[in-house]
């Protein structure tokens, strides 16, 4: 057929005869030699497949080497996944024996992409948020690591305050490839308050991340009963009372808590430490991060007189020589009495002295606890009247009520009796009204003896033997006679029902009187002339509790009405 079929002749040297015959019937012949050589069988390796972040490899799979690859992604006798790019690639293996036997085979690899990774977690986060777990990236099964990064979990605490880089490693289950991100957190620094239970006064020396005073309290926002300053500001949940101002760090700022919990102030540190002062009461924020002597930090401005806690007895009085305060410490806040306008300079850290500070005064008192609030009045009792006291009298303080607001075990040093008004967010009377008569009377825990005193005030100071809050007395001479408490004829006052659904009844009152309610963030409400037995009513107003001042002849006193 004039083919010819190496396959078919098989390997060696093969005789070719080739005739020819023209038209005239004329032939001739000749012959000539076909050599078959054999060919190489080539053994091309398996497709398999590769990432395409993996390396070039050297192509040198085939068998015998020696030959050529060519295809997509192959340079130099490499193949280059990232030159080659995603998909299924054909390589052919080319290779010509010694003969010059020329084979081929052919495979693919086939170039996997990177998984695609995304992650999603809040820039920043607070120092004492507590252990984060780190599930925003995805696809989610990889690995976490970095700074604070335990266990796929970031510790703030741990990472401490600043900039953190996060990696996240994730291999790709079907396909194996591995991809890596990064994303930072920024932990913000923080500063921890420890908050008793009840009245106490609260600062920071942080710029809060976020100003919003209920976003910064939310983590205890169950617990708060009460938060506010002197310059208006107010959160009171139960009243439906919620603040129209934002946190002010050059603020002091009291509250009352149901439960004593730690509050979480997060932000950044506060550089610019001076605290203006007005004439009169300031409530003073602690700025340092660290105690600070009150005398080193108060005691040589020629304006400030006082400076006392809130809710407590302790206190830096210069003139009266006393000083039962020590330090003051951050996370509290401090009542500050100032004759002119004048400013307050914190040290960023102060110099490292022991706390020194005088602990809580205890002894045994024949007299009831006081419930300290942060209404209160200084009763100043100079060392000079030293011969009419024992060391170890107990004086205690006693408003119209009977309630005893104030006790204080004398020694020979200066020291003053801090009276506490009323809270007004409780329904029980706790303390003194403004205006009430203070009387004051005296255990000898050397024979167990009482005396009732009669003070002589200094008339140079505000107040004299009528409780006002924040007031200031100064005694100055003192009687003691044995005798029991005054008897008071407001007791004979009443009010009921206490608790009232609307209607009460005032009787134990002769005579013409006016009535005046209050609110807890007292603001008066209601006015009413009343005479002798009579009764008013509340009910238009919203549930809770209320002050009543009643002021007649000669009297001025007041009661709380629970309203239901």
């Amino acid at each position: 057929e004039g083919v010819f079929d190496p396959v078919a002749a098989g390997l060696g040297v093969h005789v070719v005869n080739y005739k020819f015959v023209d038209e005239n019937g004329c032939s001739a012949a000749c012959q000539f030699q076909i050599t078959v050589n054999p060919s190489t069988t080539l053994v091309c390796p398996e497709s398999f497949a590769m990432c395409i972040s993996d390396d070039p490899i050297l192509m040198s799979q085939a068998i015998p080497p020696g030959g050529s690859y060519s295809g997509t992604g192959v340079d130099g006798g490499y193949f280059d996944p990232e030159l080659a790019g995603v998909g299924v690639h054909a390589i052919s293996y080319d290779f010509t024996n010694g003969f010059g036997c020329h084979t081929a085979c052919s495979f693919t690899i086939e170039v996997y992409p990177l998984p695609e990774l995304s992650c999603s977690f809040p820039e920043e986060v607070c120092l004492y948020d507590g252990p984060i777990v780190l599930d925003g990236c995805e696809p989610d099964g990889g690995i976490y690591s970095g700074t604070g990064v335990t266990c796929n979990t970031f510790f703030p605490e741990i990472a401490g305050a600043g900039l953190h880089e996060i990696h996240y490693h994730y291999i790709h289950p079907a396909t194996g490839c591995t991809n890596d991100a990064s994303f930072t957190i920024r932990v913000l620094p923080a500063q921890i308050v420890s908050l008793p239970y009840g009245w106490t006064g609260i600062s920071s020396y942080m710029i809060t991340k976020n100003t919003e005073i209920t976003e910064i309290f939310a983590g205890i926002s169950d617990h708060l009963i009460i938060l506010y300053n002197l310059t208006g500001t107010i959160w009171y949940p139960g009243g439906n009372i919620y603040p129209q101002s934002p946190w002010d760090m050059y603020s002091g700022y009291i509250l009352k808590s149901g439960q004593g919990v730690n509050m979480n102030f997060c932000g950044d540190y506060l550089q610019n430490l001076t605290v203006q002062l007005l004439p009169g009461w300031n409530l003073v924020p602690m700025l340092s991060k660290n105690p600070v002597s009150s005398e080193f930090l108060f005691g040589f401005n020629e304006h400030i007189k006082i400076v006392k806690e809130v809710a407590g007895w302790k206190l830096l009085w210069k003139e009266m020589g006393i000083n039962t305060l020590g330090f003051v410490v951050p996370g509290e806040a401090y009542y500050v009495y100032s004759t002119g306008a004048t400013s307050v300079t914190f040290p960023y850290y102060a110099k490292e002295e022991p706390m020194e500070i005088k602990p809580d005064a205890i002894y045994s008192s024949p007299f009831e606890p006081v419930e300290m609030t942060p209404v209160s009045h200084l009763v100043a009792l100079p060392c000079l009247m030293a011969n009419l006291f024992e060391e170890g009298d107990i004086i205690a303080a006693f408003g119209e009520s009977g309630i005893c607001a104030g006790q204080i075990r004398m020694d020979k040093e200066n020291t003053a009796l801090t009276l506490f008004g009323d809270d007004q967010y409780t329904w029980e009377q706790d303390g003194m009204q403004a205006d009430e008569n203070v009387y004051y009377r005296m255990f000898r825990s050397s024979d167990g003896s009482y005396f009732d005193l009669e003070f002589e005030f200094d008339q140079n100071w505000q107040n004299g033997n009528h409780f006002q809050p924040e007031g200031i007395s100064v005694v100055k001479g003192v009687t003691l006679s044995p005798s029991g408490l005054p008897d008071v004829s407001q007791h004979a006052v009443k009010l009921y029902p206490n608790p009232t659904t609307g209607v009460v009844l005032v009787t134990g009152i002769e005579g013409d009187f006016q009535i005046e309610v209050f609110n807890v963030v007292q603001e008066q409400i209601l006015t009413l002339n009343l005479s002798g037995e009579s009764q008013f009513d509340l009910s238009a107003l919203p549930k809770g509790v209320y002050m009543v001042k009643i002021i007649g002849d000669g009297m001025i006193f007041t009661r709380k009405i629970v309203l239901q």
